[in-house]
């Protein structure tokens, strides 16, 4: 169960950081000021945050997980 939660962590950290990094990461690629340091710290730290809910919700958040890769199966 410990692992599962652990497993859940880790999903929802890379969703979170994926979330959070992606749009800054485009909006500084485009020149645009006023990104800094303090935006990627607070934005990590909110993505752990969201690591740590998926990690408490696991149950229903692998459910979902679980039917998204049982979709993309073959068989």
């Amino acid at each position: 169960m410990a692992q599962n939660r652990f497993l859940m962590f880790l999903i929802g950290l890379a969703v979170g950081l994926f979330i959070a990094w992606v749009p800054l990461s485009i909006a500084v690629y485009f020149n645009q000021s006023g990104y800094h340091l303090a935006h990627y710290l607070v934005l990590t730290v909110s993505s752990i945050f969201f690591g740590g809910l998926a990690a408490v919700q696991q149950e229903k958040f692998g459910n979902t997980i679980q039917r998204v890769l049982d979709s993309m199966t073959w068989g």
